[in-house]
Parts: C-alpha cells; sequence; structure tokens
C-alpha cells in the first residue's frame, strides 16, 4: 500500500521560509529601508547573510524529514494554498519585525542619549497649548537670540519623538519646538498649506508672548514637510518668521520626490509599517467614510460573487472546495470593489486640486535681512538608488519644488546617509545636526 501523508503545516512553514528569504532579497534590491527586519538602514551583507539563512533552514527542515522525500504528500491545489498562506505569513512577520527593530532601535538610541527615561516634556521645558494650531515647546531662557534654536516640526504625531531626539543631543542649548495640529485630510495642497502657514504664525507669536519678545537672529530649523511653509510658491508676505529675521534656516530633508511607484512604496523608503500607521491620522490618512463605502461595496460585491465561486469548484468536484470558493470570491471581490469604491480616489482628486495659479513669488523670504543663510540638506529618500547614492534621479525631482529652493540661492547638501523616517538611527545625525545649524 502507498504511504500517504499529508503535512499542510510542515508545507506552509517551508513555504514561509523560503517566501521571508526571498522578501528579504527583494527589499534590498528595492531600498525599502522601512522593511528592513534589524532595524536602521538596509545593509548589503546584513540582508544577504539573512536571506541565504532562511532558504537554508526552509529547506533543510522540510527535506530534514524522511516523509517529505519520495512520498505522496498534498495535492496541487494545497501547495498552492500553502504558498499563499505561506506568502502572506512572512509579509506579515516583515512588516512586524521592521517595525518591532526599530521601535527597540530608537528606544536605546534615546535612552542612551539621554541616560534614562523621563518624562515628557522634561522638567526644564516648559510646554504651550495653542487651541486649533498646536503645541509649543521651549527650554527655560529661550530668548530667540543668535544662539538659540527654533525647530518646526512636521504636523505628524511622530515629531513629538523626533523633537525629543534632537532635544536629547543638543542639552546645554537654549531650543524651541512647534508641534502644529494635523492637517485636515480632505482639503487641496493648497489650503494645507495655508493652514498650516495659519498654524505656524499662531504658535510663533505664542511663543514671543510668553518669552516676552519676538526673537531676533535666531537659527531656524524646518523638518520634512514642514518645509513647504516656508516654500516662495506658497509664502505670504510677510512671512511666518519675518520680525525675527533669522540668522540661519536649515531646511532638512525636504520631500522632493514625484510619488513614483505610489505613495506607499515612496514612503516606504523611510518609513516603517508602524510609522505609516501612525501617519494615518494626518495627512496620509483615508477618509472614514470612504473607507466606510469601500467596505460595504467590498462585502455585498463578495455576498454577489460568493455562490457561484462555490459552486463551481463543487461541480468539478474539487478537493477543499470549501476553501478555494470563499478565497476566489474575497479576492475577486476585492479587486472589483477595489475599482469602484477606490478609498483614495478622493484624497487623490483633492491633492491634484490646486486652488488657482500659484502666487508669484513675494519680496520678503523668511527673514527680510539679506545676511539669512539657506541650508538644504537632501536626504538619501530623494536620491536615485540605494546602490549610487550619489546619484540624482531628475525624473524623481518635483520642478515646482526646485524651482522654490533656487529662489532662495540655498547652499544645498547632498547626504546619502540621511533617511526622513530615521534620522534618529543615523550614528552620526546629531554631530551632523550640531554642524549644520551652528557651523
Amino acid at each position: 500500500m502507498e504511504n500517504f501523508r499529508e503535512d499542510v503545516v510542515g508545507t506552509v512553514l517551508f513555504c514561509f521560509l523560503a517566501c521571508l528569504g526571498a522578501l528579504v532579497l527583494a527589499v534590498q534590491a528595492k531600498g525599502w529601508h522601512g522593511l528592513c527586519p534589524y532595524g536602521g538602514r538596509l545593509r548589503r551583507n546584513w540582508s544577504h547573510a539573512l536571506a541565504a539563512a532562511l532558504f537554508i533552514l526552509a529547506y533543510a527542515l522540510y527535506f530534514s524529514d524522511p516523509q517529505h522525500r519520495n512520498v505522496r504528500n498534498i495535492e496541487g491545489f494545497m501547495s498552492l494554498v500553502s504558498l499563499v498562506i505561506g506568502a502572506v505569513l512572512a509579509a506579515a512577520f516583515l512588516a512586524f519585525s521592521a517595525s518591532l527593530a526599530e521601535e527597540v532601535r530608537r528606544w536605546f538610541l534615546r535612552r542612551k542619549a539621554l541616560g534614562g527615561w523621563p518624562g515628557w516634556p522634561p522638567p526644564q521645558w516648559q510646554a504651550l497649548e495653542v487651541e486649533g494650531a498646536g503645541e509649543v515647546l521651549f527650554t527655560e531662557g529661550w530668548s530667540g537670540g543668535k544662539e538659540d534654536l527654533l525647530a518646526v516640526m512636521e504636523p505628524v504625531p511622530a515629531s513629538r519623538h523626533l523633537a525629543l531626539a534632537i532635544a536629547s543631543h543638543l542639552r546645554g542649548r537654549r531650543l524651541a519646538f512647534l508641534l502644529p495640529a494635523l492637517p485636515g485630510r480632505r482639503e487641496s495642497t493648497e489650503r494645507r498649506t495655508r493652514a498650516l502657514q495659519d498654524q505656524v504664525s499662531r504658535l510663533v507669536g505664542a511663543l514671543g508672548e510668553k518669552a516676552g519678545r519676538e526673537g531676533s537672529g535666531c537659527r531656524v530649523l524646518v523638518v520634512g514637510d514642514a518645509s513647504r511653509i516656508f516654500l516662495p510658491r506658497w509664502l505670504p508676505s510677510p512671512g511666518p518668521l519675518e520680525a525675527w529675521r533669522p540668522s540661519k534656516v536649515v531646511i532638512l530633508a525636504p520631500p522632493l520626490r514625484e510619488p513614483g511607484n505610489g505613495a506607499l512604496t515612496d514612503s516606504l523608503i523611510s518609513n516603517t509599517p508602524l510609522d505609516l500607521l501612525r501617519a494615518l491620522p494626518g495627512e496620509g490618512g483615508v477618509a472614514a467614510s470612504s473607507l466606510r463605502a469601500f467596505l460595504g461595496a467590498w462585502l455585498v460585491t463578495f455576498l454577489l460573487i460568493l455562490p457561484a465561486a462555490v459552486l463551481l469548484p463543487f461541480l468539478f468536484r474539487a478537493r477543499w472546495w470549501f476553501l478555494s470558493g470563499p478565497a476566489g470570491a474575497l479576492v475577486a471581490s476585492f479587486w472589483l470593489s477595489f475599482h469602484l469604491r477606490n478609498p483614495l480616489r478622493e484624497r487623490e482628486e483633492a491633492g491634484e486640486g490646486m486652488d488657482g495659479e500659484a502666487p508669484a513669488y513675494p519680496s520678503c523670504l523668511p527673514g527680510t535681512e539679506e545676511d539669512t543663510r539657506y541650508l538644504i540638506v537632501i536626504g538619501s529618500d530623494e536620491l536615485a538608488s540605494p546602490r549610487e547614492p550619489s546619484a540624482k534621479d531628475p525624473s524623481a525631482i518635483n520642478p515646482a519644488l526646485l524651482a522654490d529652493l533656487s529662489v532662495l540661492h540655498a547652499e544645498v547638501i547632498r547626504e546619502p546617509r540621511l533617511l526622513r523616517g530615521k534620522l534618529f538611527s543615523w550614528p552620526s545625525f546629531p554631530a551632523k545636526l550640531e554642524e549644520w545649524i551652528w557651523g
């Protein structure tokens, strides 16, 4: 009698390990540092060694069992199901491990820098909330002088953690952080920018009133997407910092790329899946009404397709028809409902809608004094390839943003080791930040 063993669990484990190794190689080839399974930046040698270990482990575990050699095993359809399950589990595990490794890495780096884990804000800091605009955090004695730093953070939840990381490495300096409130989701790019400028102006006014004076000649650090509110295309006259006359403005890692493979894959260049989930309440989120419409369409389509999807494999007497039918209906209904009720369509249309033509460049940029210096640090998010970090892909750079930056007559530094979503994971970041701001 022929020996027959149906080892579904062993096959799923084999597919999981093999697919995980393939995904590690794909992530390395694409340069998606946000999916780095060991945290920080992707390292070619580490990725190749990890992928090789996963492949060897997969084949060793599967074929070391004598029941898997020259023995009839599960049928072809269940092999396909095992492959799909293993691939899905591998993708989920990679997203989880990348997020967990990066969070642990950030926690240890912050703890090392601070010598402990203080509360937020630290005792020597003062916090000031401005209703509808956001929050201001500043050290005691901050006056806005030439050696003081005013940092304008991105309107995302992770900015608070980044502000803590920056403050931990700039201890002894007089610092102030502007944390704008989260922007609206359905507004166009111009309206979000105008609203953000209004928030920053209110926060700056509250900071000046709390400090007892308006700053004069302070250093300004503008992080990430907050750079848009200081670009000439959207800058009102007077600008948010005109009265402060900053001596130096450092624009750190401004977003210059046009989405090439879609917002998700472009975001994974820097951000972990957990970072993207944290950003959902902000600009990157999907409106609840659009999401409900999509889920409703998916449910209705699934119920309509399900009877035919179950009947066909049953008539052909396929094994596991009660699994293959619903699974096929689930995939087909998702594809159809996504094209009927795309939850991202409304956001894309809102982003494309620019309310009229952009205004002419104002004569007054942030700080009206001619001696205001501008320094723009471009990170590897905007560079062409992880294998050629010094190269620049002209087709990926937003020409409108480049025109805005050229008006500033700024000094441009290309830093291939800098990632916008992993600023604190770069060991040289603290020293570089000191050099950029006070150098």
